[in-house]
């Protein structure tokens, strides 16, 4: 029962942040948008980027694979995980 809780417990902390991170780019797009913003380049900001889009993706499939011997924490780690890679 003590398991059971706790898994309760950090799903919701993970939708919590789940909808964070969608309110967090939800809220910097319309400030852009409004703006009308241009980014900037940077090295390291290219490099970081093409960084994630190589290994979230992978992360995130693997998170699920692990996740799929029915362990809910995991597959909603790995949900979150692939919506960064989108971000990305």
């Amino acid at each position: 029962m003590g398991d059971e809780l706790a898994q309760r417990r950090v799903l919701r902390i993970i939708a919590v942040t789940f909808f964070a991170l969608a309110a967090y780019v939800l809220v910097g797009s319309v400030i852009a948008l409004a703006t009308r913003a241009h980014p900037e380049r940077s090295p390291v900001g290219i490099a970081l980027t093409a960084g994630s889009l190589l290994v979230m993706p992978l992360l995130g499939w693997r998170k699920r694979r692990v996740g799929s011997l029915r362990n809910p924490l995991v597959l909603a780690d790995a949900a979150e995980t692939i919506l960064c890679a989108n971000i990305s």
